[in-house]
């Protein structure tokens, strides 16, 4: 995971994952930069380097990203993912069964992916806090006794401890 840095225009919009679909336009950047790097180096040319190779993933030229922010909040690019992972699993299912295109089952697959992939990259979240310990900075709300960590509020105002 990236370091925060200072918010870019692009992730200051009203969408709630403009930070991370920011943060795919630089992987893109970096990825074409590094290639290019990589050509004057080596001796690559436009034909057959590292940036030719490069451009013939994704979309036009853009190397695909995905990024899962700090939040759970995904890019556009991992909709682009989970629209090609749940077409081939869509055309699987139908072929087995024999069925004609169902947008039903691309829906279910899709559900699923999503449901993992945010289980996932919560659970990722959290693991890295705990391991962090203190970078995750617990806060001590109002109230309360200020030894005692607090994590998170529940909807009862009644804190959540660290369990050590």
């Amino acid at each position: 995971m990236t370091p925060p840095q200072k918010q870019s225009k692009l992730s200051q919009g009203k969408k709630s994952n403009a930070a991370v679909n920011a943060r795919q336009v630089r992987v893109n950047q970096d990825n074409h930069k590094k290639a290019k790097d990589l050509d004057t180096r080596l001796g690559g040319d436009q034909q057959d380097g590292f940036d030719a190779e490069l451009s013939t993933f994704g979309r036009d030229g853009v190397a695909l990203g995905p990024i899962v922010g700090v939040f759970g909040e995904m890019s556009s690019h991992v909709d682009l993912l989970a629209d090609a992972i749940a077409d081939a699993l869509t055309a699987e299912h139908l072929s087995y069964y024999g069925i004609r295109g169902s947008k039903t089952v691309k829906a279910y697959y899709r559900r699923v992916l999503y449901r993992a992939w945010g289980l996932t990259s919560h659970r990722g979240w959290a693991r890295l806090c705990y391991i962090a310990g203190a970078s995750c900075k617990p806060r001590t709300p109002h109230g309360t006794k200020a030894n005692t960590p607090v994590l998170a509020t529940t909807t009862t105002k009644r804190p959540l401890t660290r369990v050590t």
